[in-house]
């Protein structure tokens, strides 16, 4: 929670409502969204888009995806990427949530008919 803009909301609310108390959690997304249906959670901040069927979802930002390679490398030259820029590259993934979400969002992105993306996956994160 050190960058912008989710450090911003929490400061903001803080700031308008010094007699709330914020207790975070940290669980799978699956977990997170079934105790917010059943309004065990007031709010849950994820990746991915909010599911349509309940109704209990609103997004509210996109964040930037950062790429991180040896100073060496061809990719690092550059100060901004395309998606096609690469998709010949190997992924690395956390072995936990929200690697789902992750995972098919830059599959959307990258792949193509016939094609997948290459996704190695650590148990950091």
């Amino acid at each position: 929670m050190s960058l912008d803009p989710l450090r911003s909301v929490f400061k903001a609310f803080l700031d308008a409502h010094h007699d709330v108390e914020i207790c975070v959690a940290e669980s799978s997304r699956g977990e997170l969204f079934t105790n917010l249906s059943y309004r065990r959670l007031d709010a849950v901040i994820a990746t991915g888009e909010p599911a349509t069927e309940t109704g209990d979802g609103m997004l509210l930002s996109n964040e930037d995806i950062f790429l991180a390679v040896p100073s060496d490398h061809d990719l690092a030259a550059h100060d901004r990427l395309d998606w096609n820029d690469v998709r010949e590259a190997t992924f690395l993934l956390s072995l936990r949530d929200p690697t789902a979400e992750i995972h098919d969002f830059m599959l959307r992105r990258v792949s193509h008919l016939g094609q997948t993306i290459h996704v190695q996956r650590h148990g950091v994160g």
